[in-house]
């Protein structure tokens, strides 16, 4: 149903100038999803689909409206009926610049030197890959393909993925964009017009005396444009109501979004930039790249009560409903392998060294302090056999009482912390920590046969706590993408006050996870922002393809599920927490559990393990869960061992050694168990 004309006077509106704030609240709260039926229905039509809440529509998906055929979603509404974006077909009532501004679309305006962006090329719709289905969240698929200058030959296949969500902050709109070259060789330039675009409605315009922003605080188009940011905001004061649209750019194989914006009413999230700078991109035949972005379309009695940040946090929880993980399974060679074994350990790690070499290191200690140390069992073959255990080095005494009333004995003992694997130089450091650090590392530079002690500067947050370069944290990563590139990166956590005997643990809520980055090889480490909510430590990260970080931690004061956040400036700040769906944060559960968290060494996939107790009662039957898509969904688990298993530690092998292939993980309750991606998939 494709209408130029809206019915402006909606029942809504009539009694709300007539009837007192109250009673106008009362009823808006019902339109909004209170008392209405939070399904969103697709009913196809004609020309494409149409987008039901109740019994309005609120969005047109077309494909057949243009000669050239780019299909596109149009007059979009808010949940509450008022439409945000620009009229299709254009009205007298709009401003006129622009028709190929349909409301929301994805395209390019360099593709093999063709102006799709500006309707010179034809790109026309083949089929639904995945049919509409309502519910919330309502989703569909339609695949498109871009045809060369003759109008025949294909040039790129693009598939993009719906999801229609009703959400305590607005209707959300979730957009997984998946390109793939079927011509030969496919180039696409970075002009600026590229991507996901919005054109919002004429009088939300920043030129109407609407408002522009981004996650940065850049306000108007002239900032905002070209920079690379999160998310851009248009809203506007409309029909009595604070609406809009927070268009949201998520993910991108090519790493950040640089954006297109104008104050007539034009956003564009565009992943070919720095825009008119970067290089162009070639892709060979069969090759993908993958784009997520969101809309949030919403409608508040004024602008305070809405929060594009926390409407970006929804986001990034919702964009499960877009994933196909089972699709994208690497191919596995080799058969299944399993085994497991007795191996007596509390708190320990398990790294593999850049030779392959798989070390697992042990806290040593004694009820007095003649024994404590750090040792370490390593094997040269892939963990066939293992050589003698062997010492590292001592633990070492810190200052400051640093217990609280008998749950943190013993804690100006500095033991073994997190440790780290420079994949640039080689080298493995194993840090010295209890509730603060100790300033010093043992560095091997033979991949674990011989260490030595050293001083390393450690450098405390704003807040003026010193870090925890905490062993219950998984070890660190060596960034591999971006300005970056060779940062190391390792997840700690803050005591603040350190706990301090007869406090009571009155802050004890107030820890919190965070990171440590080092750009000198780890001499100096400087802290990043907190983990963006209280309570969180004992976490893990991993960086995904095309630079984001992706960060899971334990939280010690609230029931549910693990805490997720992330970061796209190589872990120094951290944005989009939430609570994952699937991966439960414990037992007990308010109290939570270190768990173990890996990204598999595939270049093109972000295959993550997660391990945990299975059981939600005891810390019993580890289980390791598998994600395709860096995260986002977790469709396989598997147990690993019944019985006692606590806390987790998993490491990878390294590719051309004996470790190949191979999964170790190390359980706190005396085993360890290596396996590989084959057995962990079968029948799963």
């Amino acid at each position: 149903m494709i209408s130029s004309k809206v019915l402006n006077l909606r029942w809504f509106y009539l009694i709300s100038r007539v009837l007192t704030p109250i009673l106008m609240f009362s009823i808006g709260g019902i339109l909004y999803g209170q008392g209405a039926s939070e399904e969103i229905k697709l009913k196809k039509t004609s020309s494409g689909l149409d987008v039901y809440y109740g019994q309005k529509v609120i969005a047109e998906f077309s494909h057949t409206q243009t000669p050239q055929g780019r299909p596109f979603l149009c007059n979009i509404h808010t949940l509450d009926g008022i439409k945000v974006t620009r009229n299709y077909p254009i009205t007298d009532k709009d401003q006129d610049d622009h028709p190929h501004h349909q409301g929301l679309f994805h395209t390019f305006s360099q593709l093999n030197g063709i102006d799709f962006w500006h309707m010179k090329g034809v790109a026309k719709h083949r089929l639904f890959t995945a049919p509409p289905k309502d519910g919330n969240p309502a989703t569909f698929s339609a695949e498109s393909i871009y045809l060369d200058r003759d109008g025949n030959t294909p040039l790129l296949k693009e598939t993009m993925k719906y999801a229609f969500h009703v959400t305590d902050q607005g209707l959300l709109i979730s957009v997984n964009a998946i390109i793939e070259a079927e011509a030969e060789k496919v180039t696409i330039g970075s002009k600026e017009e590229g991507g996901l675009a919005v054109r919002v409605a004429s009088d939300l315009r920043v030129q109407k005396g609407g408002k522009m922003i981004d996650n940065q605080g850049r306000e108007g188009g002239k900032a905002i444009w070209g920079k690379a940011a999160r998310w851009v905001d248009n809203s506007g004061n409309k029909e009595g109501r604070w609406v809009g649209v927070t268009l949201l750019a998520s993910h991108s194989d090519l790493g950040a979004f640089h954006w297109h914006a104008r104050d007539y009413g034009l956003i564009t999230a565009n992943p070919f930039g720095p825009l008119n700078k970067a290089p162009d991109k070639i892709l060979k035949k069969g090759e993908k790249l993958s784009f997520v972005y969101g809309l949030m379309v919403h409608s508040h009695q004024k602008a305070s009560e809405y929060s594009p940040t926390s409407a970006e946090g929804i986001h990034l929880k919702k964009l499960q409903s877009l994933t196909t993980n089972l699709q994208s399974l690497p191919k596995l060679e080799g058969d299944a392998f399993f085994e497991v074994w007795d191996e007596e350990v509390l708190t320990g790690q398990v790294v593999v060294a850049m030779d392959g070499s798989v070390l697992v290191l042990k806290n040593i200690s004694s009820k007095t302090d003649d024994m404590r140390y750090i040792s370490v069992k390593r094997s040269v073959d892939g963990g066939k056999t293992w050589a003698e255990e062997k010492k590292v080095g001592d633990m070492v005494k810190v200052d400051g009482d640093m217990s609280d009333d008998g749950r943190y004995p013993n804690n100006n003992w500095a033991g073994l912390g997190n440790v780290m694997v420079d994949e640039m130089t080689g080298d493995i450091m194993v840090f010295l920590t209890t509730l603060k650090t100790a300033q010093k590392l043992y560095r091997s530079k033979d991949h674990g046969k011989t260490w030595k002690i050293e001083d390393t500067t450690i450098r405390p947050g704003k807040d003026g706590w010193m870090p925890a370069t905490n062993g219950a944290c998984d070890p660190g990563v060596t960034i591999k993408y971006g300005s970056k590139k060779g940062r190391l990166l390792m997840p700690a956590r803050v005591f603040p006050e350190y706990l301090n005997k007869g406090k009571g643990r009155k802050r004890y809520n107030d820890l919190y996870a965070m990171a440590l980055y080092s750009d000198d090889r780890g001499k100096t480490w400087n802290s990043s922002a907190p983990f963006p909510i209280a309570g969180t430590g004992e976490s893990g990260l991993v960086e995904l393809k095309g630079g984001r970080i992706y960060h899971n931690s334990r939280t010690h004061m609230r029931p549910g599920n693990r805490r997720i956040a992330f970061s796209d400036d190589a872990g120094e700040t951290w944005y989009g927490e939430h609570e994952d769906d699937e991966l439960f944060d414990g037992p007990p559960d308010v109290y939570g559990c270190k768990a173990g968290l890996l990204r598999l060494p595939y270049e093109d996939k972000d295959i993550l393990l997660f391990s945990s107790p299975g059981n939600r009662e005891t810390r019993t039957d580890i289980n390791v869960w598998v994600s395709f898509d860096g995260g986002l969904t977790w469709p396989v688990n598997k147990l690993i061992k019944t019985g006692p298993g606590n806390y987790t530690w998993m490491a990878a092998g390294r590719k051309g050694t004996p470790s190949e292939g191979m999964i170790y993980l190390l359980a706190g309750k005396d085993w360890m168990a290596r396996f590989n991606l084959a057995w962990l998939l079968e029948k799963a």
